[in-house]
């Protein structure tokens, strides 16, 4: 693999630190709804820091698989099947990551990583089912950006975005 020039570096630093707040932003709205669901009385930080660190991971696992693997798009494709293969893989990641984390969380606690892994969402088929459904509904937004910049120009899309004129 190529080293990368610093001019190439600092774009993808600034997309990794914008996708990590956009995802953090996410994860922890999820964290508050899970609590307040729950009626759980005081705030554990740790769960804020670890949606936060979540998302930074993500973040970083989602800008190497695009800087190796570039989304492409070819004149009269389907726009909209290159948004969802790319926002499936996405959420694949999210949830593999969540079941990683999930085991080194039932480590940390004296418990088996494996068992721990089995137990997110409960053990409940459904209960998994809802946060994937929860982590496609998070990235697609991000995808359907990120391919619309590439099919029609992140200059065109910022302007409709901001309501400028190019």
């Amino acid at each position: 693999m190529q080293s990368l020039h610093p001019k190439k570096l600092f774009p993808l630093l600034k997309k990794t630190l914008i996708l990590t707040l956009y995802l953090a932003v996410w994860f922890c709205a999820l964290n508050f709804y899970n609590e307040a669901a729950l009626h759980v009385g005081s705030l554990t930080y740790i769960n804020y820091a670890y949606a936060i660190f979540l998302a930074g991971i993500l973040a970083k696992f989602i800008i190497v698989e695009q800087t190796i693997f570039p989304i492409t798009f070819k004149e009269g494709s389907s726009l909209y099947w290159l948004i969802i293969r790319r926002t499936t893989l996405g959420t694949m990641a999210a949830l593999f990551f969540r079941y990683i984390f999930a085991g080194i969380e039932g480590f940390f606690n004296h418990q088996g990583f494996i068992e721990s892994m089995q137990r997110l969402g409960g053990g409940d088929f459904m209960h998994v089912l809802a946060i994937w459904i929860l982590f496609w509904l998070i990235i697609a937004p991000y995808m359907i950006y990120r391919c619309l910049s590439i099919a029609l120009g992140s200059q065109r899309i910022h302007s409709f975005l901001v309501g400028k004129k190019i």
